[in-house]
């Protein structure tokens, strides 16, 4: 078996620090997403508290975000409904078989 030219080039020691430099990348990246997700939370969380201790100076005020509430309640009850229709898809996929 002919190997590639480049790869000839590699010695045991080349080829051990590609190894452990992808093993750290990929752990890095892993550690990455889980920090994403929780800062994901928290900008969520601290906008619907910033949002909740607003208090409206005016009736046009108090009801423009009396309709940006209604919209946002809307748009979360639609997308708790889709994660269920998935979940439940999914579940029926997985333990029909």
């Amino acid at each position: 078996m002919v190997k590639h030219p480049l790869e000839r080039s590699f010695n045991h020691r080349t080829r051990k620090l590609v190894k452990i430099t992808r093993q750290m990348v990929e752990t890095r990246v892993v550690h990455l997403r889980q920090n994403e997700q929780e800062l994901r939370k928290g900008a969520v969380f601290s906008y619907f508290v910033m949002a909740a201790n607003h208090r409206p100076k005016t009736a046009k005020e108090l009801r423009v975000l009396m309709d940006i509430y209604r919209v946002a309640t809307i748009l979360q009850f639609l997308s708790m409904s889709a994660v269920v229709i998935a979940f439940i898809t999914a579940l029926y996929a997985t333990l029909s078989h």
